[in-house]
């Protein structure tokens, strides 16, 4: 069973998305080589001045798998704009594209693991990001909904 850090979700984790994709990662048939952590925060990140926090970064034999997990329906305007709406139909912009966070996190982790004596990690680890919505069903043309920014290779939905 992979090893999740923390063990368990923690109080503070409002999203029950978050708390979803913890218990399903929990439960997963990941083996005892895998470590799972929630809510990783980041002191240095290229896009945020202060603080930045990657939902879940997955560790494996292989690589690495930085996750973001946006609740609530998800949409996206003609202008590029992203939304998410709840259980109450509160619409609520997001300040950046779900895509953008997940991409930038994983840099950040592996810039801090360069910087920490993991230099080159990323010429023998393979990287990448995905972006869950646990919420939201498929719609029907999947992932080209998000435009050039996102594959159905890195997105997963309520169905998955």
């Amino acid at each position: 069973m992979a090893q999740l850090i923390p063990p368990q979700v923690p109080d503070r984790t409002n999203s029950s998305a978050e708390r979803l994709v913890f218990h399903s990662l929990q439960n997963s048939s990941l083996g005892d080589d895998y470590y799972v952590l929630h809510s990783l925060g980041l002191m240095e990140h290229e896009k945020k001045r202060r603080w930045a926090e990657v939902d879940f970064v997955i560790v494996g034999p292989r690589g690495i798998l930085a996750v973001e997990v946006k609740g609530g329906r998800i949409s996206r305007d003609q202008r590029g704009y992203w939304f998410t709406t709840n259980r109450d139909d509160e619409v609520k912009a997001l300040t950046h594209s779900p895509f953008e966070q997940a991409s930038s996190g994983l840099h950040a982790v592996l810039n801090w693991l360069d910087k920490n004596g993991f230099q080159g990690i990323s010429r023998w680890a393979v990287a990448g990001y995905a972006v869950m919505f646990p919420n939201s069903q498929m719609p029907l043309d999947g992932s080209s909904m998000f435009g050039p920014e996102a594959n159905d290779d890195i997105v997963y939905w309520f169905e998955n």
